[in-house]
């Protein structure tokens, strides 16, 4: 119930925002997706599906600009849990890149809610862009640390359609011991010509490293369907709009579930 009240006011605070703020050029998206996650070690398998729908505002200020993103997710797992998934960044951008910082939290039914805050920046080439962040998270009421670091590149087939590819590192510390997780990601986006909607697939793979005896990994495929608000192609959203990630990408997919 407190997952499903805090997306409902994120959610409306988002789509709400284009409007109000129309003569700024202001620029979004809302979208829904659906996946699987499955969880690989000695011991077995654990599959999970989930949907999810989210949005995200960039709202333009001269050569500075805030972007606020919201995501709820309900997987279908042992513990039927929703996460939300909220963040705000603030950059400065010009025409060779992005440079910026974000703070946001994920919140969920049975864990603990995390904090991250972090610097992320994206460089531009004529038809890609390169794109990294650092982050550093805790959890609530648990002594646990949180590092990590991505770095992706996004090449632009066409204008309105992308592919991208992204690895990702990740610590997790207490007083027990160390998780350390990689992850390899790879996607892509395409917009229709008439009418600004889009289709979106993604692959995420990652390889827990634990103070435990074992192997242990998870895949996470996610399709889904994307309405793009304040017009251009998917390349203007790369460098004029809402492209940064949620939680600056340090918090990877299989986290919220397992």
């Amino acid at each position: 119930m407190k997952s499903s009240l805090l997306v409902t006011t994120a959610l409306g605070a988002v789509f709400i925002a284009a409007p109000a703020f129309a003569q700024e050029a202001v620029t979004g998206y809302a979208d829904v997706d659906y996946g699987n996650i499955n969880l690989d070690s000695d011991f077995g398998d654990n599959d999970a599906n989930a949907w999810s729908i989210g949005g995200a505002v960039e709202i333009p200020q001269q050569s500075w600009g805030l972007q606020f993103d919201v995501r709820y997710t309900d997987a279908d797992d042992l513990t039927d849990q929703g996460v939300i998934q909220g963040t705000a960044h603030v950059h400065a951008r010009n025409d060779q890149g992005l440079i910026g910082g974000f703070a946001g939290f994920t919140d969920s039914d049975v864990t603990d809610q995390t904090w991250v805050i972090g610097a992320e920046g994206q460089y531009y080439f004529e038809q890609s862009t390169l794109s990294g962040s650092v982050g550093y998270g805790q959890i609530d009421d648990a002594d646990v640390d949180i590092w990590g670091a991505t770095g992706g590149l996004a090449y632009f087939i066409q204008d309105d359609f992308r592919v991208d590819g992204e690895i990702g590192w990740n610590q997790a510390e207490d007083g027990f011991g160390d998780l350390e997780v990689w992850s390899f990601g790879l996607g892509g986006e395409y917009q229709f010509p008439t009418v600004p909607i889009s289709v979106f697939a993604s692959y995420e793979h990652q390889e827990f490293d634990e103070d435990i005896p074992g192997d242990l990994s998870s895949d996470a495929f996610r399709v889904g369907i994307r309405w793009n608000y304040g017009g251009g192609t998917l390349k203007d959203r790369d460098r004029f709009g809402a492209a940064l990630k949620p939680l600056g990408g340090i918090i990877g997919a299989g986290f919220p579930f397992f």
